[in-house]
């Protein structure tokens, strides 16, 4: 298969129930398209029939395959085996549940253009244009809020909505960046968006519209753990772990 132009990177944790709807929706999508796709899901360890179901699948939908990791490790981390053996020009993160579904990939299209010099796009909340529908409860409303104002201030960085789960790289950001990350877990987002912010990638925030599915992973100890996490990627700035290289010395 020649190099396509857009990765779609799943990465799934006992998504069994929920994955069908989904990868039935992107091919749908991509299959009308005018540019070449991959759909890769990357299955964390599941205990359910996620791997089963997604073979099912590989025969119908076009480019569709599947990475089994043997255990659960984190987000963070099968985002990173997919974004790792992805082929596309530009990846594509993308959640098992659809809450952001795949024609939000419209809002992104207009800005990585080859003219825009934009290398990272990503769904955001501080938008008044964007609309989650259901809402988030009014606790997850504030703990987010908080999270994201404390990685911002922490890392002084201009990105202002760390924890939406629709991220586009393109192909030299992806590989650059991903070769350089070590949270497994969620915090594997703020994580990558501080380092494409330090290694001179233009990073670009739009507004989205999706929802909040029900069954979600992310519960309120999740945020607790990110807070720790987000201090651990700090501290391993500050000791030099990170080998970043500038785009633009």
């Amino acid at each position: 298969m020649a190099r396509p132009f857009l990765s779609v990177i799943i990465p799934a944790w006992d998504e069994a129930e929920r994955l069908p709807l989904t990868l039935i929706d992107i091919d749908r999508y991509l299959s009308v398209g005018e540019y070449s796709y991959e759909i890769i899901v990357v299955n964390d360890g599941s205990s359910d029939r996620t791997s089963e179901i997604v073979k099912r699948f590989i025969g119908s939908i076009k480019n569709c395959k599947i990475i089994d990791s043997p255990e659960h490790r984190g987000k963070g981390a099968a985002v990173k085996i997919g974004i790792v053996a992805a082929k596309g020009n530009w990846r594509l993160v993308i959640d098992a549940d659809n809450s952001f579904a795949i024609t939000e990939f419209n809002r992104i299209l207009p800005h990585i253009a080859p003219d825009r010099g934009v290398d990272v796009v990503v769904g955001s909340r501080v938008f008044p244009e964007t609309i989650i529908d259901p809402p988030l409860a009014l606790s997850r409303r504030i703990a987010e809020r908080m999270v994201n104002a404390f990685t911002k201030r922490l890392f002084h960085s201009e990105i202002r909505d760390f924890l939406l789960g629709f991220q586009c790289y393109s192909a030299d950001a992806a590989e650059a960046i991903f070769g350089l990350t070590r949270a497994v877990s969620w915090s594997y987002a703020a994580e990558s968006l501080i380092l494409a912010e330090r290694s001179g990638y233009r990073v670009l925030e739009v507004a989205v519209v999706g929802g909040h599915a029900p069954g979600s992973h992310f519960t309120f100890p999740v945020y607790l753990r990110w807070l720790a996490e987000t201090g651990r990627i700090w501290w391993w700035l500050r000791r030099g772990k990170y080998q970043i290289k500038l785009i633009h010395p």
